[in-house]
């Protein structure tokens, strides 16, 4: 079924873009001509036509076929390929893939571009034929070559990806400019996300926002929102809050969740507006109605400080749990903190536990440091030094310093690895030239734990303590 949906859109994409010849010669007529009281047969193929499309898309199979198939039977290339969509699908008629692929290969070797581009998405994915992709690609450039512009891109990406043809991002450039110069605005989205992010030398912000724009006044949300955010942060364009505000207005009317969280955003920090914590929060809501994870991250942590609302203990795990449920590793980790501490929530190390691995396994490091410390303790988890040290190492790597301090206990000490002063020594010396201004008891606490180990060290082994220290970059 997706195949087929797949295969419908392409369809009616084409339909839309591309009236029949017969359409266009009656447009014609009637501007030299009065119309006949009796119907062409041209435009009666095109009433029929279109009025199984209408039922197709409606889903209403029966009607479809009673007009379609005896257009098909007079040799109507776009009627093969709706009738044989219907085979395929098993819509209004009995599914048979076979009859399905007969009668969209005769529309295809009739010169129908959307014709066409189904067998090379047949080919392209193996369905009801041998997966080729070399014979996928040159039904897709039989249609590119007609100025189809759902095909030009597609042939753009055998050439960006090396997909049946030696990769050669010029030619997969020239093809996918092809597409967007016919307006195509997932043609022209692509072009520019390529222009943003190509290779060095080669990215232009310019052109990544000027394809953008011309996609985004198509009136797409998803084009909008990417243009607004170039907008709010100067990406090819000078940075111009009221500009980038107005269009994440139009995708967020269109309820893009995206858009709407950063209006919120753009509220909170007074970005192009006065800073407003309450409008802030309206828009976040919306945000995370709409399933927006970052939104549900930002309402739980306004409920819990009571920017722009009541505090509400329940509503900030209640906003920090769908975060976390929707895989937000930050959210995960202080939804884990609340449960270590009983912060809104009963105490809960088991539970603790298990949101700072989920967290921690994304990598996130104060997740690392705080499920490093749960096996340090024991707590929620038998104590395990060996996982405590691993899991000290892997937030270590990424410079927090509280990690690297315990790097540096767990080496003096021996605990869970063979002792090492050398390496006790690094990684307090690490963590005292890390800790904040606001951490004084922290760093004190390092650099006395330093000095200690130093006394019980060569000074061949203090110095090359303070080379690894130097040399030591963060991951």
């Amino acid at each position: 079924m997706f195949a087929a949906m797949g295969l419908a859109a392409a369809l009616v994409t084409a339909q839309d873009v591309a009236p029949s010849a017969s359409a266009a010669q009656t447009a014609t007529q009637q501007e030299v001509t009065v119309q006949s009281a009796v119907p062409s047969t041209a435009q009666v193929r095109d009433t029929n036509y279109n009025a199984a499309l209408a039922a197709y898309a409606s889903r209403d199979g029966a009607t479809a076929y009673s007009l379609l198939r005896p257009l098909a039977e007079q040799g109507d290339g776009p009627a093969r390929l709706l009738l044989g969509l219907l085979y395929f699908e098993g819509l209004g008629v009995e599914q048979d893939g076979a009859e399905g692929l007969r009668l969209i290969r005769l529309a295809a070797d009739q010169g129908d571009g959307s014709a066409q581009i189904a067998v090379g998405g047949l080919y392209e994915n193996g369905l009801l034929v041998e997966k080729d992709v070399a014979e996928a690609l040159r039904w897709y450039r039989l249609a590119a070559d007609q100025g189809n512009a759902d095909a030009q891109q597609r042939v753009s990406h055998f050439y960006f990806y090396g997909v049946g043809v030696p990769e050669d991002r010029a030619e997969g450039m020239r093809w996918l400019i092809m597409a967007a110069e016919q307006g195509d605005a997932p043609a022209q989205s692509e072009l520019s996300i390529r222009y943003s992010h190509g290779p060095d030398g080669q990215r232009d912000e310019a052109e990544a926002a000027r394809w953008m724009r011309l996609a985004a006044e198509q009136g797409r949300a998803w084009h909008q929102d990417a243009l607004a955010t170039m907008y709010r942060h100067g990406r090819g364009v000078p940075q111009n809050y009221a500009e980038a505000l107005r269009w994440f207005r139009l995708a967020a009317a269109q309820g893009n969740a995206s858009a709407q969280f950063s209006i919120g955003v753009m509220y909170a920090n007074g970005e192009g507006v006065a800073k407003d914590a309450a409008e802030a929060l309206r828009w976040y809501r919306l945000a995370a109605a709409a399933g927006d994870i970052l939104a549900r991250m930002e309402l739980a942590e306004m409920y819990v400080s009571g920017r722009g609302t009541a505090e509400d203990a329940a509503v900030t795990v209640a906003f920090y749990r769908q975060a976390a449920d929707g895989g937000n590793a930050q959210s995960q980790t202080t939804l884990g903190w609340m449960y270590d501490t009983g912060r809104g929530v009963a105490p809960d190390h088991a539970e603790a536990v298990r949101l700072y691995r989920l967290g921690a396994s994304q990598g996130n490091p104060a997740a690392q440091f705080n499920l490093g410390l749960k096996y340090y303790n024991g707590q929620g988890v038998p104590q395990n030094y060996a996982e405590a040290l691993r899991w000290f190492r892997l937030a270590a790597a990424q410079g927090v310093a509280s990690a690297q301090s315990r790097l540096g206990l767990m080496y003096g000490n021996g605990e869970g690895i063979v002792r090492d002063n050398v390496q006790a020594h690094k990684w307090f010396n690490l963590a005292a030239s890390r800790f904040s201004s606001d951490e004084t008891e922290e760093r004190e606490s390092a650099v006395r734990n330093r000095d200690i180990v130093a006394r019980l060290m060569t000074p061949a082994q203090i110095t090359e303590a303070q080379s690894l220290a130097t040399e030591w970059r963060p991951r």
